[in-house]
This record gives structure tokens, C-alpha cells and sequence, in this order.
């Protein structure tokens, strides 16, 4: 039986006025092996996609995609938009959106005279990019805010597919200084394993929440005997016998009240400005560890301060001589005070900030434990930055049990499993697997019996002739499902399902 082809590919980079194939006289220029590369971190923790790599050849002969030669392609260059497809079958197929990150003519009288091109997809974007201003909100889900931030980025995600988060977190923060990828994680981690951020081939970010994969019963891709190569691992670090969640108690108040003040009367000398810095805190409860300014009020003159020629109330008043600017923060405020008057000191008799709090209070573990001789101690150490404002204490907990029930048992580990186009099926399963897609596997050998498994990452190689192959990286779906109220045989909470 012949090996299924591709038939053809093609390389396409918006120079200016959209899309356009790179090619020479009707035939694609792009030339030797074309490698693609998606991943998750492994693990448990921080699982937002590393960036999309593909790495492919064009032929440079002509020069034109060479970018400082005078007959280099107008508009390809490092930067531009592009998109890869496949044809098999009489259709095109989507392999990749991103853009050029770099390219590498490989000039010479002995060399190839190619232009080497690396592409990166939009979780490079969201590696490098930074929050901007302080991100503070209450009563949000995961995916509301990996909206918000993804509609702050440019360029912005080719499409979104985002589940909708199972908690609502009491309050969600971020420093103006963390980046997106980061705050993607810690929304993950705080939705729960296996909850995850990634982008499909066709440029599609997509967030899974804590669900996704477990009402996920319909195997994309069926495999039996018929993978290349399955490496399958049994290996005691695997065997997980203790799960530690740390978990961030927070209160969020009702009306704006007084969350900092300064009491050493500042003075800010006549014709001069100074910098006051208000920190915010918990004069009466001592169990507060952390508290946080949500819609910071813009202090007023009277309500919120006042100044006078000294420290002593009763001397000239002198708010009509200083202005003030308020700068906000999340855990302090910066209050600028000019002082007009030409001959007094302007000294700050009463200077309060008004904000609704967020009281952070000491951290709780939720532990599972389930150690055997056998395998000794293998503990799991998550944290959740944000709270779940309806489940409080339970979500952790429940969590940290169902990690130990799926995890604490010896069951063999695929490591990779390496496919090539040997059938139909399989090329198809090259071509078009995403990470979150489901596969059922068969295969004597390791024992695996209609075994199912989501993708975590792919490394993918098309070769000239129309070959190719995949090695992806798998990861077991639940062998006991998460409980889902109202979800026929998955709400019989305590015979073959635990809480999710």
C-alpha cells in the first residue's frame, strides 16, 4: 500500500498588503526539512505554552529573501506576519501562524544559498510583554481576564477559544512589571490543574479551565499498534504519595475607608515639591498579612488632607497654597505636593488614602498524603495565588486529593510516542493534532489497552518527497473522572467520580 503524501506546502508572508505565497514561477521556494515545535511545560505547575518554533529553508538564489540586498522581496522582514499550510488530500491545511523572528541568509561561494527562517507564534508576544499598569479586579474568572490582557497586546491572538473558568476568584492582581506569560500561569494555577494556556496551529489561543480535559470523552485520534515508536516510563519520581496546595485567604471589603495615613506632618519647603508616600495597612488586625487598595479614591482637599504654615492646626491654613497629585498603586499611593506660598513651610497636618481593601491573611496548605515504602516520599508543591470566593477552603483540598488519586498509583508514563505517515489516519494525525487533543492507544507490548491520553506537545517534521512524521508528548487522561453536578455519570460523587 503506498505511503500517504503531502502534496505540497506553502510559506506565506503579509508584505505589506496582506498574505502572499513566497514562491517563484508558480512553485513554493521553500526547500529541505520543514521542523515545527509546540510544548507545555511539563508538569503540574506554570502550564502556559512555551512559544510555536518553526524552522524552514527558502530558496535565497534570486536573493530576494535576503533583506539587505538591493533585489530583497519588499516587506520580508524580521517582524512580518506568515502562515505555513500543507496540502493533502485537496486541501490546505494550517500549520502555523506567527511572524518572522529571525532570518539567516546562508550566503557563500560553497553554500546552499537558502535563507534559513525561524518563526514565532503569539505566546511570544505574551513571553516578553508586560502587564503595563497594575491590574487589581474583584469577582473574575480566568478567562475574563486572560481577555483583558490579551486585548491589551499587540498584535493580538489570530482567534481565542476560551473555556470559562470554574472559579471566581475574589481578587485577581498583577504588578506593572510581570509579564503576560506569568500572569497566565498564575491564573492557571490558581484555576487548578490541568487547567492551560496555548495556541493551536492555526493561531487560535486557547485556555483550557480545570474541566476541559475531564468532560473530554471523545478521542480525537485512535492509534492500535500502529505508532512508531512509544516510550513508555515507570519511574518512582512519577509516583506522587504527598500533595502540599498553598492557598491565599482574602477578604474583599464593602465601602472605601482609610487604608493609609501620615502622621509625622511632613513639610514641603515654600516654592518647592516633594514626594509623600502613603503605604497602605491594618492598624487593628494583627492577621492581616498583606492589604491591597481596590478603586483608590483621588484625595480631596479636607476630606482626605490638610495644610498649614506648622504642625500646629490653629497657624495659617494653606490648602489653597499647595497642589497635590495623586498617584495610585495597589500597596501604596504617591502623593506630590507643591507648595506655592512664598514664604511658609506647607506642612501635611492630616493626609489619609481611601480605597476599597483587600485583606491577604496568612497562607493555608491543603494536604494529601499517601506514602508507601515502596516509592518513599514524592511530593507535589503547588500554590494559588487567587481564591475561589464560593468554594473558599474546599477547591484546594478536593484538588489536592484528586492529584493524589490519579498520581499516587504506579501506571506507566508515555514519554513520547513518534509517528509517522504510514496511513491515511496517521498523516492526517500529523497534520492536523493540536495540544489538548484526546488519543486512545492500543499496543501489546507496554499493556496499554485502549489507554486515553491528551497531547502536551508536538515535534513535528516534514520532509521532501511529502514525508512526514510527529513525536508528541502525552499525557493520561483521568482514569477517575471529576465530579460534574447535573452531568450524567459524572455526578455520582463518591462511587466513581471526586470533586473537580
Amino acid at each position: 500500500m503506498p505511503v500517504p503524501l503531502w502534496d505540497d506546502v506553502r510559506f506565506m508572508v503579509d508584505t505589506g498588503s496582506g498574505l502572499v505565497e513566497m514562491a517563484t514561477g508558480g512553485a513554493s521556494d521553500v526547500m529541505g526539512t520543514v521542523d515545527y515545535r509546540a510544548s507545555l511545560p511539563p508538569g503540574f505547575k506554570n502550564r502556559v505554552a512555551r512559544p510555536v518554533r518553526l524552522n524552514l529553508k527558502l530558496d535565497s538564489s534570486g536573493e530576494k529573501y535576503n533583506p539587505d540586498h538591493a533585489s530583497a522581496l519588499s516587506g520580508f522582514v524580521v517582524g512580518a506576519d506568515c502562515r505555513f499550510d500543507v496540502l493533502y488530500d485537496s486541501a490546505w491545511i494550517t500549520q502555523f501562524r506567527g511572524i518572522i523572528d529571525t532570518i539567516y541568509p546562508m550566503a557563500g561561494e560553497s553554500n546552499e544559498q537558502t535563507s534559513s527562517i525561524r518563526c514565532l507564534d503569539y505566546m511570544d508576544v505574551v513571553k516578553h510583554a508586560t502587564v503595563g499598569p497594575e491590574v487589581l479586579v474583584t469577582s473574575v474568572t480566568a478567562d475574563t481576564v486572560i481577555n483583558t490582557l490579551d486585548n491589551s497586546l499587540t498584535p493580538s491572538p489570530i482567534a481565542t477559544s476560551y473555556a470559562t473558568g470554574q472559579s471566581t476568584f475574589d481578587y485577581v492582581g498583577f504588578l506593572n512589571d510581570e509579564t503576560v506569560a506569568k500572569a497566565f500561569a498564575k491564573l492557571t494555577n490558581s484555576e487548578g490543574y490541568p487547567s492551560a494556556v496555548y495556541v493551536k496551529r492555526d493561531g487560535t489561543l486557547v485556555f483550557e479551565d480545570r474541566h476541559t480535559r475531564r468532560i473530554s470523552n471523545t478521542s480525537d485520534f485512535t492509534l492500535s499498534g500502529t505508532m512508531t515508536k512509544l516510550k513508555v516510563v515507570h519511574s518512582r519520581p512519577n509516583v506522587l504519595t504527598r500533595i502540599e496546595i498553598t492557598y491565599h485567604p482574602a477578604v474583599v471589603g464593602g465601602a472605601p475607608e482609610i487604608l493609609g495615613e501620615v502622621t509625622s506632618n511632613p513639610i514641603t519647603a515654600p516654592g518647592q515639591s516633594r514626594d509623600i508616600v502613603v503605604r497602605y495597612r491594618d492598624k487593628d488586625d494583627k492577621a492581616v498579612r498583606t492589604i491591597l487598595g481596590l478603586d483608590v479614591v483621588t484625595v480631596a482637599a479636607d476630606t482626605d488632607y490638610t495644610f498649614h504654615s506648622s504642625s500646629d492646626i490653629t497657624h495659617t491654613r494653606m490648602n489653597n497654597f499647595v497642589t497635590v497629585v495623586h498617584t495610585k498603586g495597589a500597596n501604596s499611593s504617591n502623593i506630590n505636593v507643591t507648595n506655592n506660598h512664598a514664604a511658609f513651610d506647607a506642612f501635611a497636618t492630616k493626609l489619609e488614602v481611601r480605597a476599597t481593601a483587600i485583606r491577604k491573611y496568612e497562607n493555608v496548605d491543603a494536604v494529601a498524603s499517601n506514602a508507601s515504602p515502596a516509592t518513599g516520599d514524592v511530593t507535589l508543591k503547588l500554590d494559588m495565588p487567587f481564591t475561589d470566593e464560593d468554594l473558599d477552603f474546599e477547591h484546594p483540598d478536593n484538588l489536592a486529593n484528586w492529584l493524589l488519586n490519579t498520581w499516587g498509583t504506579q501506571v506507566g508514563q508515555i514519554d513520547s510516542m513518534t509517528v509517522t505517515s504510514g496511513s491515511d489516519a496517521r498523516t492526517l494525525m500529523i497534520l492536523t493534532a493540536n495540544i489538548g487533543d484526546r488519543v486512545t492507544l492500543t499496543e501489546t507490548q507496554t499493556g496499554l489497552a485502549t489507554d486515553d491520553f491528551h497531547i502536551n506537545s508536538i515535534k513535528m517534521k516534514l520532509r521532501q518527497g511529502g514525508y512526514s512524521e510527529a513525536t508528541f508528548g502525552l499525557e493520561r487522561a483521568d482514569a477517575i473522572p471529576g465530579w460534574l453536578l447535573g452531568t450524567a455519570g459524572r455526578g455520582e460523587l463518591g462511587t466513581n467520580t471526586y470533586l473537580g
